[in-house]
């Protein structure tokens, strides 16, 4: 609490201090009665034994009846109607006065002291004599010394900020947060032990309760707000600590993002359950705040591997706002039944989170098999309409265009293939097929690459519909691309300007959320959403779960099933997976009808036909397989496989949009169900703090977040403003990082939402079948490198055609255009094994990180200065500059300039340099993570740290031999020569290419004011950017601090 904002201070001048004699009989019973302790050994962890507490020889007689009131009032909150033990009252709360006088004359100042106020010896007026319960908590950074954590006074100060008295003071001034540890008695303790069948020894005695349960993860906790909660909680035998507010379990220290609070930490270990039990609140701001703090919480207890459960409390009635002390009184002698029933319907955080995506109240409510016709608000506005997958949406949506015929209509779609199904239904056109008569055409159907085109001024759409918009709106977000990339700023602003001027925007997804509705309600001023929401849920179907490691149960029934004649439809989020097997059920069944329909292939015949009439063509095949090309818009209803397959891989779908690419074949027919969900998390963790998202992302790209062209509202002319597009980008990042993080349990979770019934499968590890897996998989790489190597060349201006119309390619024309990459970047016509060092453009990329890391700083500055006047967007940086940045401050860049000189340098892991790497890596873990997007394990060697980081240039290690005798062998690795050899051929033949191109003298990062970047420093503490320095700067004052400058000779150099 600021003690700023309050005068925490109580004038004492006119109080009369108490002697040190014995206050009145009356009083001396009562206080003796309140506050004598029961006898016990070592209460809490480093809190002595205590004997009954003597009467307070230090309140006036006059006072007496006052502080009995106080007394009384206080036991009895506590107590009665917060259910918490009368050992455990005694042992966390003192009451006191203001002032009272030790023996010998000595005046204290309790309440003072309790909260570090300044004492006021002559105050400006007479007051009463205040009294206060002094909570007290056990501080495990003083060896769980027994402290203040908050004081409750008999005369509560009011808040003006917040309009109303204060219920407790916090301590001031002692730059930390306390959590609340209540001091525990004997006889609670024994309690804990035996509800959770833990034994208790001496030596745990001697230790102190709370770290007994922290060396014993299979304890579960409970985390509340406030110590009456806590201590009711553990009068019942439940382990349970408070927090001084909902905010109080986390911080984020210099700017480095949210983390648990010191105190939290050591409890927070893997496999240990902990609910968090907040308040039930009714206002509607409070609801918010607590949701926002206990998915903030719970995401951070998560990521150190804890379980963890949200528990909702029932609102009883009459009041606005719900404890569980509360809820425990009230249910009188059942308090630890009624604690038992609410675990059982605590919900886990992924649910919990996936419950909150949407908690808009819905303006009409439905429970309806199909979306029935309802009307429209008369005025126009934002509809979401939220309806489960074949739950008539789409049928829905042409009804309504058929009552206005003269209405004009502009549907949007994230896919050509699938919005050309949604515009035959719904009697549209499609952008490409009238684009020199876009003026007279009322209903057009258009994807996000070709919205930009569309001429905004003047122009107004009646309906703008965004069917499945979740997933519009996330490719709007992210879709790769350069030609995308090169208009996203235009088409930020286009897409702005028909949402906040169409009559109506009706916004449709069985996944609808909060996110979507208040990203479109901004774009349109703030407009509510009238939202529909249809909660019919259907039919649930039985759901083979598979658990294993690997797929290959799935693989030997698919085998099976064919054996027996029986045909089925496989959903996959991995393009790898469905090429493999297509080639390995193709070894095992020669004939065997299949279609494949995946990003390189959609545009073949045989896959645009199937698009164009999935119910007849699926007939014609006995195995059916998609990847993400087919996760919204085309449903299959006839009934001809018998079963259905879904495996997913974490790479790039969340649970959602599994859940929607698995759903794609939906007979009335029972058939069988089976998906299995890599339980590895693929790259990493994830980031899942929006707020942090984005700020990483400002600091990453110097606050450049800006730069966006604006459309006016009224007229349609563009001009350049700000947008709110970065929110959304950022929350959509984050929901889908929590998505991929928890992907197995997220879609589990979400299956039995919908009403599935999930039948969990032991998985097992077929070597055989991953034998020959493997084998198909490898036979799938080399007839991909063989075909490119093999492909037409094709000159500059034909693979710039390619490229305008990238969407739309067949397998041969993506076969030519990677072969015409190939060839331009490495100098030389692609073989089978250039193709696959290629690795799909993966070590294309890797060597320009080389080539920048080599390359004079001013090079860079010009990359990113280029980049920033072709792609306005901040999201579509790159920030080359940056990286090479903290390649330079961790020493990486100095190695790898040693290695021009001398490739054949060896590395052991005694080697200085490489130890000072690893340090530095180490200490900046969590800005090497957000700017180079690689993570290091604690126990990490710094050799392997330095492959890690010169792999991310293209470069190899390897073992060359080991020294030392027998049992203390060194292992030596050096460069692998073969790589570098070829990666400096290529960077030569780069070099020469553009001495050899016209230079353009359009631009030059040295004299252009217009095309500067200025990419300040990074603090290594904090990981965030310096104002006023830039990339050069960085060495003249700060060289060798983290590692020497390779800018030492430029450092004169003014960007």
């Amino acid at each position: 609490m600021n003690s700023d904002n309050f005068d925490n201070t109580i004038p004492t001048d006119s109080l009369t201090r108490s002697s040190s004699t014995t206050s009145t009989s009356a009083f001396t019973n009562v206080v003796q009665e309140c506050t004598s302790e029961p006898s016990f050994n070592n209460v809490g962890a480093g809190l002595p034994a205590t004997s009954t507490t003597q009467p307070p020889d230090r309140l006036r007689e006059n006072s007496s009846e006052l502080i009995v009131r106080f007394q009384e009032r206080t036991r009895h909150e506590w107590t009665q109607e917060s259910g918490v033990s009368l050992g455990l009252f005694h042992s966390t709360v003192e009451l006191v006065a203001d002032t009272e006088s030790e023996a010998g004359g000595e005046v204290r100042y309790p309440i003072h002291e309790a909260l570090n106020w300044h004492v006021v010896r002559f105050g400006r007026q007479a007051r009463a004599t205040e009294y206060a319960a002094i909570i007290y908590t056990l501080d495990p950074e003083d060896d769980w010394a027994k402290v203040p954590f908050q004081v409750k006074l008999a005369h509560p100060r009011f808040d003006s900020h917040k309009g109303k008295v204060r219920k407790y003071e916090n301590p001031v001034g002692t730059g930390r947060v306390l959590g609340g540890f209540v001091p525990v008695t004997d006889e609670i303790w024994q309690q804990v032990s035996q509800r959770y069948e833990v034994p208790l020894t001496d030596e745990d005695r001697q230790w102190g309760f709370w770290n007994w349960v922290i060396n014993h993860p299979e304890i579960p906790i409970f985390i509340t707000e406030g110590m009456k909660k806590a201590g009711c909680l553990l009068s019942l035998g439940y382990v349970a600590l408070a927090l001084s507010g909902i905010t109080m379990g986390a911080f984020n220290p210099d700017g480095q993002g949210k983390q648990l609070r010191p105190f939290l930490a050591p409890f927070a270990t893997s496999g240990r359950t902990i609910y968090i039990v907040f308040d039930a609140e009714t206002k509607p701001k409070t609801i918010q705040a607590v949701r926002r703090e206990s998915k903030k919480l719970g995401g951070l207890l998560a990521q150190a591997g804890c379980l963890v459960w949200l528990v909702k409390l029932p609102q009883l009635p009459g009041v606005d706002k719900t404890g569980v002390d509360d809820f425990i009184v009230a249910c009188g002698e059942g308090g630890a039944a009624a604690v038992e029933s609410l675990l059982k319907q605590a919900v886990s955080l992924n649910r919990y989170c996936r419950q909150e995506r949407l908690t808009l109240e819905p303006a009409l409510c439905l429970n309806e098999r199909f979306l029935p016709d309802f009307p429209l608000p008369t005025q126009g506005g934002l509809i979401g309409i939220k309806a489960r997958k074949g739950g008539g949406k789409t049928e829905w949506l042409s009804r309504l265009l058929q009552q206005y015929p003269g209405a004009k209509v502009l549907n949007l779609g994230h896919l050509v293939s699938l919005l050309r199904s949604l515009s035959l239904r719904l009697g549209t056109k499609m952008y490409s097929e009238c684009k020199s008569q876009l003026e007279r055409v009322q209903r057009l159907s258009c994807t996000l690459d070709s919205l930009w085109k569309i001429a905004t001024e003047g122009n107004r759409y009646d309906f703008v519909i965004l069917d499945e918009v979740e997933q519009i709106l996330k490719c709007l977000c992210t879709k790769e691309g350069r030609n995308f990339k090169e208009n996203h700023h235009l088409l930020l602003q286009v897409f702005s300007y028909f949402i906040r001027t169409a009559r109506y925007v009706i916004a449709l997804d069985a996944n609808l959320s909060n996110i979507t509705l208040n990203y479109l309600s901004k774009l349109r001023e703030g407009e509510k959403p009238f939202l529909v929401e249809n909660r019919y849920q259907g039919q649930g179907r039985k759901i083979y779960w598979y658990e294993g490691s690997n797929h290959t149960a799935l693989n030997d029934t698919m085998v099976r099933m064919l054996l027996n004649g029986q045909n089925f439809i496989v959903s996959s989020d991995s393009l790898n997976f469905c090429k493999t097997l297509e080639q390995d059920l193709r070894k095992a069944f020669p004939e065997l009808p299949i279609l494949t329909i995946h990003g390189e292939n959609s545009g073949e015949v045989l896959q645009q036909a199937f698009l164009k009439d999935p119910n007849e063509e699926s007939k014609k095949y006995r195995v059916v397989c998609y990847s993400p090309s087919l996760v919204s818009g085309v449903d299959i209803c006839d009934f001809h496989f018998h079963a259905r397959f879904g495996l997913y891989f974490g790479g790039t779908q969340e649970a959602t949009e599994c859940a929607q690419s698995f759903s794609r074949y939906r007979p009335s027919e029972e058939v069988e169900n089976h998906i299995w969900v890599n339980p590895r998390l693929r790259g990493g963790y994830k980031p899942t703090n929006p707020t942090q998202i984005r700020l990483s992302l400002l600091q990453n790209n110097q606050a450049t977040a800006k730069l966006l062209i604006h459309i006016n509202p009224e007229t349609g002319a563009r001009g350049v403003e700000d947008d709110n597009y970065l929110e959304l980008w950022s929350e959509l990042l984050a929901r889908h990082h929590f998505s991929l993080n928890n992907l197995r349990v997220d879609l589990a979770l979400l299956l039995e939402d919908e009403g599935h019934t999930l039948i969990r499968m032991e998985g097992y590890n077929n070597q055989q079948t991953q034998k020959r897996w493997q084998e198909s998989r490898e036979q799938v790489l080399l007839m991909n490198a063989q075909a490119i190597a093999q492909a037409q060349d094709i000159s500059e201006v034909e693979a710039e055609a390619l490229e305008f119309r990238a969407d739309r390619l067949n397998l041969e024309e993506r076969q030519q255009l990677e072969h015409y990459y190939i060839k331009d970047f490495y100098g030389r016509s692609p073989d089978v094994e250039l193709v696959c060092q290629d690795n799909k453009g993966r070590w294309r990329s890797q060597l320009i990180q080389l080539e920048l890391a080599l390359a004079p700083a001013e090079v860079v500055l010009d990359r990113d200065a280029r980049e920033r006047e072709r792609f306005k967007v901040c999201t579509d940086w790159k920030n080359y500059s940056l990286r090479r940045l903290v390649r330079q401050r961790i020493g990486l860049l100095e190695i790898v300039q040693g290695l021009l000189e001398n490739p054949q340098r060896e590395f052991h892991p005694d080697d200085p340099e490489l130890v000072a790497l690893s340090q530095c890596c180490q200490t900046y873990a969590g800005v090497i993570k957000s700017v180079l997007n690689v993570t290091f394990k604690p126990d990490a060697s710094p050799i392997w740290i330095l492959g890690v980081l010169l792999e991310q240039l293209g470069l190899k290690l390897k073992l060359l031999y080991r020294r030392g005798r027998r049992g203390h062998q060194v292992r030596v690795y050096g460069l692998d020569l073969e790589v570098w050899d070829f990666a400096m051929s290529v960077l030569n033949y780069r070099q020469h290419k553009r001495e050899q191109a016209p230079q353009n003298q359009s631009f030059n990062p040295l004299t252009s004011q217009t095309a500067v970047v200025v990419i300040p420093p990074l603090n290594m503490k904090t990981g965030s950017l310096k104002e006023g320095e830039t990339t050069q700067q960085i060495s003249l004052f700060e060289s060798g601090s983290i590692g020497k400058s390779y800018l030492s000779s430029e450092q004169n150099t003014d960007t």
